[in-house]
């Protein structure tokens, strides 16, 4: 079992794993920094919808198949695809003229241990 305790190498979700002490550390200035970051992008309601789709689907996606879901434009979706792939929320593949887009599943760990470090608690794996 892994203690989660807020130790970011990288700036993305998929960071915040790490073996530790029972009782966190105090952030970083860095660490803080990244994890508003990371929030920030989850600040929107579309591309927090954009995220949910994509998580749901079990398979990758198309843009079109997303822009059809969530019923904003393709320019819209496709910037907060941008936005969510940068912090690396989903990843995207080009395949011929089309992008496939998948959820990063380790964002299901990384996140609620970024909060968890925030309020100073540690988080234990199943």
């Amino acid at each position: 079992m892994n203690t989660i305790d807020a130790a970011p190498t990288t700036a993305s979700p998929t960071s915040a794993s790490r073996s530790g002490s029972s009782t966190p550390d105090s952030l970083t200035t860095d660490q803080a920094d990244e994890y508003a970051r990371w929030f920030r992008v989850l600040g929107d309601g579309t591309r927090v919808h954009i995220l949910n789709v994509v998580a749901r689907a079990g398979r990758p996606l198309t843009v079109g198949e997303i822009v059809d879901e969530v019923g904003k434009s393709r320019s819209t979706v496709s910037n907060h695809l941008r936005l969510l792939a940068r912090e690396q929320y989903v990843f995207t593949e080009t395949d011929g003229v089309r992008t496939l887009v998948t959820a990063n599943e380790t964002c299901m760990t990384a996140l609620p241990a970024a909060a968890a470090a925030i309020m100073g608690v540690t988080v234990t794996s199943p």
